[in-house]
């Protein structure tokens, strides 16, 4: 694939896209998990949005890999690899603090 103005821009459109649904549980969070530490947080805006950027990814390119915060890797035998953090900066997040990222990138 050499269009890579159109990776940037799907990347982009899922980012944004992800970003809503972290903002639907800004400020609202109802459900609290803790992963290797008491200060390594999980919400379910980590959870649901990375799911939605998964399902984008495998519908648009189903072809390639994907290496994600939440999930275990999707390997296949591709040049290319997503690898994805869907909400950085959670601890952020549930302290109300607007100071956290939807991180896409690709390898």
């Amino acid at each position: 694939m050499s269009n890579y103005s159109e990776l940037l821009n799907f990347a982009i459109l899922l980012a944004k896209e992800a970003g809503k649904i972290q903002m639907s549980y800004f400020g609202n969070i109802s459900s609290l998990e803790t992963k290797s530490t008491n200060i390594d947080l999980l919400t379910n805006a980590d959870t649901e949005s990375e799911q939605y950027i998964i399902n984008k990814i495998k519908e648009k390119f189903p072809t390639h890999s994907i290496l994600s915060e939440e999930q275990n890797e999707l390997k296949k035998n591709s040049p290319y690899t997503w690898i994805i953090d869907p909400l950085d900066g959670t601890t952020n997040f549930v302290h109300k603090l607007p100071i956290f990222s939807c991180s896409i990138g690709l390898q």
